[in-house]
Protein backbone atom coordinates (compact mmCIF):
# COMPACT_ATOMS: atom_id res chain seq x y z
CA UNK A 1 0.00 0.00 0.00
CA UNK A 2 1.21 3.48 -0.89
CA UNK A 3 0.01 6.84 0.40
CA UNK A 4 -0.05 10.30 -1.09
CA UNK A 5 -1.43 13.60 0.15
CA UNK A 6 -2.59 16.13 -2.42
CA UNK A 7 -3.07 19.76 -1.47
CA UNK A 8 -5.78 21.59 -3.38
CA UNK A 9 -7.68 24.79 -2.69
CA UNK A 10 -10.08 24.42 0.25
CA UNK A 11 -13.47 23.06 -0.72
CA UNK A 12 -16.58 25.09 -0.02
CA UNK A 13 -19.14 22.30 0.15
CA UNK A 14 -19.53 18.72 1.31
CA UNK A 15 -20.82 17.76 -2.14
CA UNK A 16 -17.46 18.57 -3.69
CA UNK A 17 -15.68 16.24 -1.28
CA UNK A 18 -18.20 13.49 -2.02
CA UNK A 19 -17.69 13.98 -5.78
CA UNK A 20 -13.94 13.49 -5.36
CA UNK A 21 -14.39 10.41 -3.18
CA UNK A 22 -16.88 8.82 -5.57
CA UNK A 23 -14.65 9.39 -8.60
CA UNK A 24 -11.57 7.93 -6.92
CA UNK A 25 -13.47 4.85 -5.74
CA UNK A 26 -14.54 4.17 -9.34
CA UNK A 27 -10.87 3.55 -10.11
CA UNK A 28 -9.27 0.16 -9.54
CA UNK A 29 -6.46 0.19 -7.00
CA UNK A 30 -7.89 2.79 -4.61
CA UNK A 31 -7.85 1.34 -1.09
CA UNK A 32 -9.05 4.40 0.84
CA UNK A 33 -9.50 8.12 0.39
CA UNK A 34 -10.03 10.86 2.95
CA UNK A 35 -10.97 14.33 1.75
CA UNK A 36 -10.34 17.10 4.25
CA UNK A 37 -12.26 19.80 2.42
CA UNK A 38 -11.71 22.76 4.73
CA UNK A 39 -7.99 22.02 4.83
CA UNK A 40 -7.77 21.43 1.09
CA UNK A 41 -6.07 18.06 1.55
CA UNK A 42 -6.78 14.65 0.09
CA UNK A 43 -5.16 11.53 1.52
CA UNK A 44 -5.18 8.58 -0.87
CA UNK A 45 -4.12 5.04 0.00
CA UNK A 46 -3.62 2.99 -3.14
CA UNK A 47 -2.13 -0.17 -4.60
CA UNK A 48 0.86 0.97 -6.65
CA UNK A 49 0.67 -2.16 -8.81
CA UNK A 50 -2.79 -1.12 -10.07
CA UNK A 51 -2.62 2.66 -10.27
CA UNK A 52 0.15 5.27 -10.29
CA UNK A 53 0.52 8.87 -9.14
CA UNK A 54 0.05 10.26 -12.65
CA UNK A 55 -3.33 8.51 -12.91
CA UNK A 56 -4.36 9.94 -9.53
CA UNK A 57 -3.35 13.41 -10.71
CA UNK A 58 -5.39 12.90 -13.89
CA UNK A 59 -8.51 12.17 -11.85
CA UNK A 60 -8.18 15.47 -10.01
CA UNK A 61 -7.48 17.32 -13.26
CA UNK A 62 -10.59 15.81 -14.86
CA UNK A 63 -12.61 17.07 -11.88
CA UNK A 64 -11.05 20.56 -12.25
CA UNK A 65 -9.20 20.52 -8.93
CA UNK A 66 -5.67 21.83 -9.57
CA UNK A 67 -2.99 20.32 -7.37
CA UNK A 68 -1.00 22.84 -5.35
CA UNK A 69 1.42 20.27 -3.94
CA UNK A 70 1.77 16.57 -3.25
CA UNK A 71 3.57 14.59 -0.58
CA UNK A 72 4.18 10.87 -0.66
CA UNK A 73 4.17 8.96 2.58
Amino acid sequence: MKKIVFEIHPLTCVGCAKKIEDRFYEQSGILAINVYGQLGKILVRYDGSEINIEQLETILAELDYPIISKTTA
